[in-house]
């Protein structure tokens, strides 16, 4: 898809060709690939996903792209959301999307930005922006040390606080 671009034709197809070239190698069975139906998944619609603020351009993706089960890794620690599933449904239903839809930390994504991929602390964040015609890798960036070897805690920029300063 050239960028500056968006299809929704080939997004679904690249994604599709994703998949089946995925399902050659011993990570994914063929049978582990759902294809929507020729109208979409009926569960997505604008109103199971309000919760995630999105346009109709990624409601219309999310409903026709093929999902594969949840505890295949399509690369480390990186799984596709599968926006039929109820826990993804009843996540975006109670507003608690951030840190398993949406990265945590990571703002806010645009309406026009659909999420693929939930990677966790160490995985990608997939995205295609239907407006840009774009594929974008976001990676999940925390801080895993809060305190230096010392015990004292650390300044934003990562250097150790004196004890007894703030």
């Amino acid at each position: 898809m050239p960028s500056g671009s968006y299809s929704q034709t080939e997004a679904v197809a690249a994604l599709r060709s994703f998949y089946e070239f995925f399902a050659t190698l011993p990570s994914l069975d063929p049978a582990d690939i759902r294809y929507p139906p020729p109208t979409g998944w009926p569960s997505i619609t604008t109103t199971s996903l309000a919760g995630l603020n999105k346009n109709e351009d990624v409601v219309d993706l999310l409903k026709h792209i093929p999902y594969i089960t949840w505890d295949v890794q399509i690369a480390y620690q990186t799984h596709v959301i599968d926006y039929t599933g109820s826990d993804v449904q009843d996540s975006i239903g109670k507003h608690q999307a951030e840190g398993y839809i949406v990265p945590v930390g990571a703002g806010v994504i645009p309406e026009h930005v659909a999420i693929l991929t939930m990677g966790g602390r160490y995985g990608s964040f997939l995205l295609v922006d239907t407006q840009e015609g774009r594929l974008s890798t976001m990676e999940a960036k925390t801080k895993l040390r809060k305190k230096c070897r010392h015990g004292h805690g650390l300044h934003p920029d990562g250097t150790p606080k004196k004890k007894g300063a703030s």
